[in-house]
């Protein structure tokens, strides 16, 4: 049988909403607010550290968001460092903790006083922090694919290369490569 909406599935499309832009000292945070209904859903990351502008045009993401969109209002934003959202001048500035004050921004902002929260693979950690440090603004916390942690240790080989990682946030701020990186 064929399919009721355009987008080919039995969800309705949602039409994507403007990006709009919280702040947190002095940094603009880009976020947008999918759906309606009385239940908020903070998306805290989509786990892969992809722009919240890229739902919109990726035919998988969307289908995604406009499914979480058909449970509430879904808030996505981009924290600080990634995609839409400034990067602070100190890149050590770049933490779980200015992550969740990025969170309590953008919720601020859109007028939100309690979010089911969504963590999910990158992005489940800040999350866990967001909901142990401000249990009055979390309705319920939901983890997807997440890890004890991320960096390898002498106890956890299967983390990521500290060396990697450095590589990363090296590239978080291509106008300061490290010294001896070609750009």
């Amino acid at each position: 049988p064929a399919r009721p909406y355009p987008n080919g599935t039995d969800w309705p499309p949602v039409e994507t909403p403007e990006t709009r832009y919280a702040q947190r000292e002095g940094l603009h945070l880009g976020y947008q607010v999918w759906g309606e209904g009385d239940t908020d859903i903070l998306e805290f990351g989509s786990g892969t550290f992809i722009s919240i502008d890229e739902a919109g045009e990726q035919p998988g993401w969307r289908r995604y968001t406009e499914r979480l969109a058909a449970c509430g209002r879904l808030i996505r934003f981009d924290p600080s460092g990634i995609g839409l959202s400034d990067s602070p001048a100190d890149l050590d500035d770049l933490t779980f903790d200015a992550w969740v004050g990025d969170a309590l921004a953008v919720m601020d902002a859109v007028g939100s006083t309690r979010a089911v929260v969504l963590g999910a693979a990158g992005s489940a950690l800040p999350a866990l922090v967001f909901v142990a440090e401000h249990p009055e603004r979390a309705e319920s916390l939901v983890v997807v694919n997440a890890s004890a942690r991320y960096l390898e240790a002498e106890d956890y080989p299967i983390g990521i290369p500290v060396s990697l990682m450095d590589e990363f946030r090296a590239g978080l701020d291509p106008d300061h490569p490290e010294e001896g990186s070609e750009d």
